[in-house]
């Protein structure tokens, strides 16, 4: 097998077990095993503060009626709570607990060990490998965002100008 070939394959081997790895629901030094789209769900409500339940629907390509039963769930374990504004009766508003907050730390934490292996990886790499393979992954993602459409509204910014600033959970572009 010719080395560019071997490049895909291991890119494939890479993207799958990143697939496996976010379907594999963890501790995260909490009581409870939590998966991916919860992690998502609480980071999203860590990122984003007094955000109403519409505005996670956006922020992580759910219905309102997903938003509202995963909320229900995380709150039952003890993640969330629910809350309404004084003076707004209407909508509902999302806060971490103790253990919501205990949870996106432990996230955090193991995706730094993640991303300590990769830095570990690239730190001797020269600028040109580097960046070759962020073209790379330019090519993915673009590839993958015009085939098969990203269900956020893009602005087109790079990064987020203030915490007020959504993002997508999934392809952390700013809406």
């Amino acid at each position: 097998m010719d080395v560019k070939n071997d490049l895909i394959q291991k890119f494939h081997q890479a993207a799958n077990l990143l697939l496996c790895d976010a379907k594999t629901a963890r501790h995260y030094g909490t009581k409870y095993l939590l998966t991916y789209s919860d992690l998502s769900f609480l980071k999203c409500i860590e990122r984003n503060e007094k955000t109403k339940a519409g505005d996670l629907s956006q922020y992580l390509g759910m219905t309102n009626g997903a938003v509202v039963q995963l909320a229900k769930k995380l709150e039952g374990k003890g993640y969330l709570e629910s809350y309404r504004m004084e003076g707004n009766r209407k909508e509902v508003f999302y806060r971490l607990t103790e253990s919501g907050q205990t949870a996106c730390a432990g996230y955090d934490k193991y995706n730094d060990e993640i991303n300590g292996i990769i830095r570990a990886y690239v730190k001797d790499l020269d600028e040109a490998a580097i960046v070759a393979m962020k073209g790379l992954f330019e090519a993915v993602i673009t590839g993958i965002e015009v085939k098969k459409g990203c269900y956020i509204k893009h602005s087109g910014k790079e990064e987020p100008e203030t915490k007020t600033d959504g993002r997508c959970e999934k392809c952390k572009r700013t809406y």
